[in-house]
């Protein structure tokens, strides 16, 4: 399956869950995909449409996939740099 497809697949699987039509389980069952994977599906949208909300966006999904994709990657970088203590972000080299 194109990468496209399962996109388009993808957000007509959320955009059922969000009218209301089915459950995470039913739409599991029908689509043949983890109901939790769903479940994390309809979340990201969410926070992704209250991203834009803020801050007045109007990016493609891909943009705002990929906008959530760096945050979610920079409070794990700041937990990582909370429990080793060493600063990933500092650059190193020769001065």
């Amino acid at each position: 399956m194109r990468r496209q497809e399962k996109t388009s697949k993808k957000q007509q699987i959320i955009s059922e869950y969000l009218n209301g039509d089915s459950t995470f389980e039913e739409l599991g069952i029908r689509y043949c995909v983890p109901w939790r994977t769903i479940q994390t599906w309809v979340r990201k949208h969410r926070n992704q449409q209250e991203i834009c909300l803020q801050t007045g966006d109007k990016d493609t999904p891909a943009v705002e996939d990929l906008k959530l994709r760096i945050l979610v990657l920079e409070e794990a970088l700041k937990v990582v740099q909370e429990q080793t203590g060493v600063d990933f972000l500092k650059k190193t080299g020769a001065r």
